[in-house]
């Protein structure tokens, strides 16, 4: 994605938010959107698990943790 393109998408975003929006509402907008680009360039080079590989990582985790699997 080239400057413009973030640039404009940007703008859009913070066009969309109600006046009332803080610098937080801001930057969270961006942050989320920069994430679901990460992902969905990471699932267009088949960079993903499935859902149950990441339950054992989420239940591998919670363990090394001492929390209780549920």
């Amino acid at each position: 994605m080239d400057m413009s393109d973030l640039k404009n998408q940007v703008i859009s975003a913070v066009k969309k938010l109600p006046e009332s929006a803080t610098f937080e509402d801001i930057l969270d907008i961006i942050y989320v959107q920069r994430k679901i680009a990460i992902a969905l360039k990471q699932s267009e080079y088949n960079n993903v698990i499935s859902h149950a590989e990441m339950l054992i990582k989420i239940k591998n985790f919670r363990e090394s943790q001492g929390m209780k699997n549920e």
